[in-house]
């Protein structure tokens, strides 16, 4: 949706989060989507670096082990708000 129609990641994250919360739909995953929205774009940039991350908070409470400098700022960030809770 962003690069096609040009639709920002906020309003995205909107959509979905409508979207998982409509009456009957029921997201069937280990992990926690509301979890993940409340990560991107806000603190994670990417989406993808967001499912990785909920997912090893959440499921794993694992580290982390990426070359990306983007997403490691954005971890070290994370690891900060997360002290004062998200």
């Amino acid at each position: 949706m962003q690069s096609v129609y040009k639709v920002d990641k906020d309003s995205i994250r909107q959509i979905l989060q409508d979207l998982a919360e409509m009456p009957g739909v029921v997201i069937t995953s280990d992990l926690n989507f509301d979890f993940v929205l409340k990560l991107w774009p806000k603190y994670i940039s990417d989406y993808g670096d967001a499912v990785v991350t909920a997912f090893c908070k959440m499921i794993r409470n694992s580290a982390i082990a990426t070359f990306d400098r983007k997403f490691i700022k954005e971890l070290a960030k994370l690891d900060s708000a997360s002290t004062h809770s998200l």
